[in-house]
């Protein structure tokens, strides 16, 4: 059954990838896990940054082997782990209500994998 749904499981673009989901939702926990240790708002994005930046180094000169991807991609992952991060920092630090925070970061993730499929699916 999992190979009929092959393709849309895992897809590869010059700039989205299946990847580009976990990078975001990486960002969006870090955004948590950097709050908990009392990080400041752009200090905790620049952690993200230099850790999203490190980890595509990694990709490329590491695992090269095994991950080929453009750097367009590269960057658009590093991209993808900031926004995530955005995010997350808002949701936590927002004046909404609990209930709120987690609906709008749901929405906020649904909406960044809809965003992600149509552009793969080329829409």
């Amino acid at each position: 059954m999992l190979h009929v749904f092959q393709p849309f499981l895992v897809w590869e673009g010059p700039y989205v990838d299946t990847w580009s989901i976990a990078h975001f939702i990486v960002g969006f926990l870090l955004a948590y896990a950097l709050h908990k240790v009392r990080y400041e708002k752009w200090h905790g994005f620049a952690v993200v940054i230099v850790l999203g930046i490190g980890w595509e180094l990694v990709e490329q000169f590491i695992l090269h082997t095994r991950v080929t991807e453009t750097s367009t991609n590269s960057v658009t992952d590093v991209a993808c782990a900031a926004v995530g991060y955005l995010i997350g920092y808002w949701a936590i630090h927002s004046p909404l209500s609990e209930y709120e925070k987690e609906s709008a970061a749901a929405l906020a993730i649904v909406i960044f994998c809809g965003v992600c499929l149509l552009r793969v699916l080329g829409a």
